[in-house]
């Protein structure tokens, strides 16, 4: 997946969502994370995390910090997250998921 081929859908410091314009391929990147997903499958992960209750969820770690585990579909896998980075994240799969809305829509009207 080359850059000039990418569609960024929403974009913060140290995350971006983009989507390939040849496979259609939607990237998450955050940090040193990369998470590749389908259309479908990436609303439904963007669905599925921004239901979590961060409170209700939330662990004590031993640097004493409340942070959010998740579960991902690879067992040994998951993925961890302070509220900030959690509130930060969620943000930006709406936006994330709004954009794919839109170019749908465009797509479907063109």
């Amino acid at each position: 997946m080359s850059p000039e081929t990418n569609t960024v859908l929403t974009q913060r410091a140290d995350l971006s969502i983009e989507q390939c314009s040849c496979c259609d391929t939607i990237s998450l990147f955050y940090q040193n994370l990369l998470l590749k997903f389908s259309p479908k499958s990436f609303l439904k992960f963007s669905s599925s995390f921004r239901e979590l209750d961060f409170h209700k969820r939330a662990l004590i770690f031993a640097d004493g910090k409340e942070k959010l585990v998740v579960n991902t579909n690879q067992k040994e896998i998951q993925l961890c997250f302070e509220k900030e980075e959690f509130e930060m994240v969620c943000h930006a799969l709406k936006e994330a998921a709004v954009m794919l809305e839109i170019k749908d829509i465009l797509n479907t009207e063109s």
